[in-house]
C-alpha cells in the first residue's frame, strides 16, 4: 500500500476544490486515485492492476513556489537553438459595420458593432544574416487571406 495523500481515503470522491463526498466528473460512482502517480480510476479492480507497475516508482509530490521563487527565467542560453529565418507578416482589414438589433439591458451580453475583413497582407522572410531573402510580398484585394494561404 502506497502513503496516504494528504487525508484523501482511497474511493474518496472530490471536487477540484478538494471538497469530499462530491465528485470530478458527472458520473455518479466513486473514482479511485493511485498514491503513486495520482491517476484517476473508475474503479479499484483498476487501480489495484496498475499499482503493481506503479509501485516501483517514487510518490509524486506537489511542491509550489515560494514567492521568491514564484518567476522563472530561462538562463541556460547555451541550450538554445538558432532560427535560421524569420517571417515578419502583417494583415490588414477594414472594418465593416454591422446591423444589429438593440441587446436586452436584463442580460449581460456583449454588443458586436464591427466586423474585421481582411483586405491585404505585407510579408518579407529574413535570412540568418540579416538580409532579406527575397523582397517583400504585398497583396491588396479580395481574398487576402486565400492568397496570404496561396503565397507563404
Amino acid at each position: 500500500m502506497g502513503p496516504v495523500l494528504g487525508q484523501v481515503e482511497r474511493g474518496a470522491r472530490l471536487t477540484p476544490g478538494g471538497r469530499r463526498d462530491n465528485h470530478l466528473t458527472s458520473h455518479e460512482h466513486k473514482v479511485f486515485f493511485c498514491d503513486y502517480c495520482l491517476l484517476r480510476f473508475n474503479n479499484e479492480e483498476l487501480l489495484n492492476q496498475h499499482q503493481e507497475d506503479c509501485r516501483n516508482h517514487n510518490v509524486q509530490k506537489i511542491k509550489m513556489p515560494t514567492q521568491e521563487e514564484k518567476w522563472l527565467e530561462f538562463s541556460n542560453h547555451k541550450f538554445k537553438l538558432p532560427v535560421p529565418y524569420v517571417i515578419y507578416a502583417d494583415l490588414e482589414c477594414i472594418l465593416e459595420k454591422i446591423n444589429s438589433c438593440e441587446q436586452d439591458p436584463k442580460i449581460s451580453s456583449t454588443e458586436s458593432i464591427a466586423k474585421h475583413v481582411p483586405c491585404g497582407f505585407a510579408y518579407v522572410i529574413v535570412g540568418p544574416d540579416g538580409t532579406m531573402v527575397k523582397p517583400p510580398t504585398v497583396f491588396r484585394g479580395k481574398n487576402a487571406i486565400d492568397q496570404f494561404l496561396q503565397n507563404s
